[in-house]
Formats: structure tokens, C-alpha cells, sequence
């Protein structure tokens, strides 16, 4: 693999593993989103729709209580008009929540029909009251509030039903705030294994530059040392292998020819000291020669010396 291909490999997968860091994130937020708005839907729902009926609740007993004190005719209409709010927003509850079906929660359940039935005693009490008073059968309101028993159970249901909604709500939070530290510890070790796995392939691809660098810097070295049996070991087809195997192919021609040249030389010094013997023996041949010569001349002497001597006796 070439260098540039190694190097767009890194990148590669820098890229793909921060977009995979990027989508796990967004598609973890998004669930946790969906799951929170699932779990707080309809308690919030049911808390604002609660916080209305408690209005509309407490208007109409207060509009009872002003039409038994004065028979006014407004108070009446309005009383029965803030009752028929009340029950539409309790069917309105009882809808959402999915009231007779095997989805409502057991709890909720329990308050609907508390509410419901002593909201239809309190009904039956004020509409028993009104008939009273129609009748002229109470010529003055008593001292004592005969709603305020019922009124007061049943903005207490009222109240114990918001605050059991404001505890799921709650409870969808801490469920949130847990996932959320899940996902964080998810994508600490997802960071942290990304990390561990780019050192790990950045060194393994430093390794496979840099010691082919190192070992070509070796070679040149032992080359200027002398050295001629030095090679560089380099499987690979990348840059550095070429440039190892074009070191190589310089390296065998300059053994090569510094081998041719060791040949050479000797076949020369060969030549030189067969020359040098040649030479030698000739010099002894010249030397022998003279030799002889010399002594020739002397005995040649010797042999005139005696020969004149006998002619003068």
C-alpha cells in the first residue's frame, strides 16, 4: 500500500468514525427526546387540564354559594355553565388517558373516579339545595356552607391528582438524566476506544515509514563504512519500498563492480609480479653473464702474464 494510500486511509477512517461519533450522538439526544416528551406527555397534559377543571370546580361552588345566598338568576347560569366546564374537561381527561381501557394507568384510575363520584354528591347536594330555595322552603341561607365538606375532598383529590402527575414528571426526568449519563459514558468509551485504535493504527503506519527509513539510513551508513553486504528488507510496493529496492539494485551494481574491479586488480598484480619474476631472472642471467665475463677476462690475463714470462726465459 503506497503512502498516500495509508495516509487517505487515516483519514478515512478519522472521518468515518466522527461521523458514527456524530450519528450515535444525535440519534441518542433525539431518543431520549422522544422518550421524555413520551413520558411527560400526558402528565403535563393532565396538569394543565386539572389546573382547569380546579378553576372551574371552585367557580361553580362559588356561584352555588352566591345563588343561595341571593337567587340571582346570573348565578344560577353560571353556576350550571362552569359545572358543564368541569365535565367536559373531566371527559376531556378520561379521553386522553384512555379511561376503561387496558393503558390507563391503575392510579389514575382510582382519582378519575373518586373525583367523579364525589363531584355527582356534591351535584346532587347543590341541585337538592336550589330545589330547596326554589320551593321557598329556606326563606334565608343558613350560617352553616353545606358544600365546603364536599369542596374541600374533592380539591384535595384534585391536588393529590396534580402532584401524582408532577411525580411522574419528575420521575421522567431522573429517567432522562439516567439515560443521558449512559449515553455520555457510551460515548466516553466510544471516544476513548476511537483514540486507542487511531494510535494504534498511526503507529503501526509510522512504523511502516519510519523503519524503512532507518534501515535505508543504516544501509547508507554501512556502505560509507565499507560494508558492501548491507540490503534493506522491504516487502512493500509503496514509495519506500521502490526507493529500497532501487538502494538495493545501486548496491548490487557497485558490489558488483567493485568485485569486478578486485578481479581486475589482481589479474594486474599477477601480471606485474610474473613480470617482476621475469625480470628478476633475467638480471641474475645478465649478472651470471658478467660474472663470467669477468672472470674470463681474468684468466684471459693470467694466461697472457704466463705466456710472456716464458718467451723472455
Amino acid at each position: 500500500m503506497k503512502i498516500t494510500h495509508k495516509l487517505t486511509l487515516v483519514i478515512v477512517i478519522g472521518l468515518v468514525a466522527i461521523i458514527g461519533l456524530g450519528e450515535v450522538a444525535y440519534y441518542s439526544v433525539k431518543s431520549m427526546e422522544e422518550r421524555f416528551s413520551e413520558l411527560v406527555e400526558l402528565p403535563i397534559a393532565s396538569i394543565l387540564r386539572l389546573g382547569h377543571m380546579t378553576e372551574a370546580f371552585a367557580l361553580s361552588v362559588d356561584e352555588a354559594r352566591l345563588y343561595r345566598q341571593y337567587g340571582t338568576e346570573e348565578a344560577r347560569e353560571a353556576y350550571f355553565q362552569k359545572r358543564d366546564d368541569f365535565d367536559m374537561l373531566l371527559a376531556e381527561l378520561k379521553r386522553e388517558l384512555g379511561y376503561g381501557t387496558p393503558t390507563i394507568p391503575q392510579q389514575d384510575t382510582v382519582f378519575i373516579d373518586a373525583i367523579s363520584v364525589k363531584t355527582e354528591i356534591l351535584s346532587s347536594l347543590i341541585a337538592a339545595d336550589f330545589h330547596q330555595y326554589e320551593q321557598g322552603q329556606k326563606t334565608s341561607p343558613s350560617a352553616d356552607d353545606p358544600f365546603r365538606e364536599q369542596e374541600g375532598e374533592i380539591m384535595t383529590l384534585i391536588g393529590q391528582y396534580r402532584d401524582m402527575e408532577k411525580e411522574e414528571i419528575r420521575l421522567a426526568h431522573e429517567a432522562a438524566k439516567h439515560k443521558t449519563a449512559q449515553t455520555n459514558t457510551f460515548l466516553f468509551v466510544f471516544i476513548l476506544s476511537f483514540i486507542v485504535v487511531s494510535i494504534v493504527i498511526n503507529g503501526f503506519l509510522a512504523r511502516s515509514i519510519i523503519r524503512p527509513l532507518a534501515l535505508l539510513t543504516e544501509m547508507a551508513k554501512g556502505f560509507g563504512g565499507g560494508d558492501m553486504g548491507k540490503r534493506v528488507h522491504s516487502p512493500g510496493n509503496d514509495e519506500l519500498g521502490i526507493v529500497a529496492n532501487a538502494f538495493n539494485e545501486m548496491a548490487d551494481n557497485i558490489q558488483q563492480s567493485h568485485g569486478n574491479l578486485e578481479l581486475q586488480i589482481q589479474e594486474r598484480t599477477s601480471e606485474l609480479k610474473k613480470q617482476l619474476s621475469d625480470l628478476e631472472k633475467m638480471n641474475m642471467l645478465m649478472i651470471d653473464r658478467e660474472l663470467k665475463m669477468v672472470e674470463l677476462k681474468k684468466r684471459n690475463k693470467e694466461l697472457q702474464s704466463s705466456q710472456g714470462q716464458g718467451t723472455s726465459t
